[in-house]
């Protein structure tokens, strides 16, 4: 008998590749969202707020998961500005409120909670960049209480820049989209990048959801790993691939820019000792990218 997995957010970039990938392996798939939206034929999609306790109660009784993979939250820096309330309570409490409800409901799921490259650590607030960063080190916080509280089966996830084919508001798929634009617009054929030397460490979020799999055979209750390729691009280096592997000429315009902070850099070797290997080189994962909005 398939097993069944829950992933929260199936509406979003990583949620919908993730949806996907799980039906694909054979799993029973149900997806949560707010609202509808067409995710697949083999994905049962349940609308459902997770903020509202009693909606999340009911989910959890319904469905009972073996799997939980929780993607679901805001992941934007800038609106975690307009809105840090906002952003607290829905990265917060639709944590807690999946991960009480697996309790109350005495379902034996294993839980795959996505933190963020971006969260800080704990003992030192002070330094906490943006409101998002500060929603998602509560969350891992509270993920690994509820887990030693009541002994519960929860592994969390830190994934870096996830890119690839798909919506996304993500710097490389606003590249992409400038390039189709001008490409088929006769726009002016030249990118301009405002932080050219800003760094980034991305992956495909397909080897990502891989990574999760991966986590949910073999990872250790408790334990955070950083699902990431472990080396960084500057934004300039993402431009200059795109022009690269594009059939489409156009010019590169950046800024004066001073070189930022060294980007906080996880490593991979925690999930790679498990027998994860990406499987997309960057510039394919670029081509894909391009690709998927050329056919938008």
């Amino acid at each position: 008998m398939s097993k069944t997995i829950l992933i929260t957010g199936a509406n979003g970039f990583t949620g919908m590749h993730a949806c996907q990938y799980f039906s694909e392996k054979g799993y029973n798939v149900i997806g949560t969202a707010r609202r509808p939206a067409e995710i697949g034929k083999k994905v049962n999609l349940i609308l459902c707020d997770l903020v509202e306790e009693a909606s999340v109660q009911s989910l959890i009784k319904q469905t009972q998961p073996d799997y939980l993979l929780h993607l679901a939250g805001v992941s934007h820096v800038g609106k975690s500005w307009e809105d840090p309330v906002g952003t607290l309570k829905t990265n917060v409490l639709s944590t807690l409120h999946l991960l009480d409800a697996i309790h109350k409901e005495k379902v034996d799921c294993k839980s795959v909670i996505t933190g963020s490259a971006l969260q800080t650590d704990p003992g030192s607030l002070k330094s906490v960049p943006h409101p998002y960063s500060f929603s998602k080190t509560i969350q891992t916080l509270c993920t690994i209480a509820w887990g030693t509280l009541y002994q519960m089966d929860v592994v969390i996830a830190k994934p870096s820049n996830l890119i690839g084919p798909g919506n996304s508001s993500g710097v490389c798929s606003a590249f992409a989209q400038k390039i189709v634009h001008m490409q088929h617009n006769g726009a002016d054929h030249v990118l301009n990048i405002d932080t050219p030397l800003a760094e980034r460490d991305f992956l495909d979020v397909r080897d990502a959801i891989g990574g999760y799999e991966v986590l949910f055979e073999k990872g250790e209750s408790g334990e955070t790993y950083d699902v990431c390729s472990g080396r960084t691009r500057t934004i300039k280096e993402v431009a200059e691939t795109y022009r690269k592997i594009s059939s489409f000429p156009f010019k590169i315009k950046t800024k004066k820019d001073v070189p930022s902070d060294p980007a906080e850099l996880g490593s991979p070797s925690r999930l790679k000792e498990l027998g994860w290997r990406p499987q997309y080189m960057f510039e394919d994962t670029l081509a894909d990218t391009l690709q998927f909005y050329s056919q938008s």
